[in-house]
């Protein structure tokens, strides 16, 4: 899982501008990270705000698997996520989680566009939500061991619940952005107790560029 935040803990000010917190040496971080993995996973929220295309900027032969959680397939067409990094890549640009209740209609826009779609409804659920755990199953049947959790913050939050998380890397820019509501890199409904709380093990930190890296396992 891989979260960049300002000191006091924001991804982005309270108006929903996220660019920028980090500094080119942790951009350029950032995408040789993409490479060490098979896949990039992301939330619908963070498709519509932000548009990222998810791609290993000058990394050639760098293009790994994109995945969205996305319930009700509330992906647009025409976001940034489905230009191929390799046009002759035969693989489809986007993995689409899905839950129920998607528009059968948008479905087969999606499929148009070139997203493979996946059904994992999580059956406990009364709201239309992913089940995170047999998505993993369903990457890992398509030959996706490593997967990089990029946002937003309710999907890494259902991702810390869902035990699927099992490292933790985050790049904390010397910046303070405050406001109440500005977003935290994990949202959800969060712990009770401090006792309650993930606890790092193994960590180690190092300067970058002017950020700081922190990582860390959950065990």
């Amino acid at each position: 899982m891989l979260t960049a935040m300002s000191l006091d803990g924001k991804i982005a000010t309270a108006m929903g501008d996220s660019q920028d917190i980090t500094g080119p040496e942790a951009r350029e971080f950032v995408h040789s990270l993409r490479a060490r993995y098979d896949a990039i996973m992301i939330g619908v929220n963070a498709i519509l705000q932000d548009d990222p295309q998810l791609n290993c900027k000058s990394l050639r032969g760098c293009d790994p698997w994109r995945v969205i959680v996305d319930s009700q397939a509330r992906t647009p067409v025409s976001a940034k996520v489905f230009l191929r990094s390799y046009p002759s890549d035969p693989r489809p640009p986007v993995l689409l989680a899905i839950s129920y209740g998607a528009h059968e209609e948008h479905l087969r826009s999606l499929r148009h566009a070139g997203a493979e779609i996946i059904h994992c409804p999580d059956e406990g659920s009364p709201d239309p939500k992913v089940d995170l755990s047999r998505l993993m199953v369903q990457l890992h049947r398509r030959g996706i061991t490593s997967v990089l959790l990029e946002g937003g913050g309710t999907l890494k939050a259902a991702a810390l619940q869902a035990g699927i998380v099992d490292k933790v890397t985050c790049i904390i820019a010397p910046k303070i952005i405050g406001g109440a509501d500005a977003k935290t890199p994990v949202e959800g409904e969060g712990a009770t107790i401090i006792s309650e709380a993930y606890q790092l093990q193994r960590m180690h930190s190092r300067p970058l560029g002017t950020d700081l890296l922190i990582e860390g396992y959950l065990e």
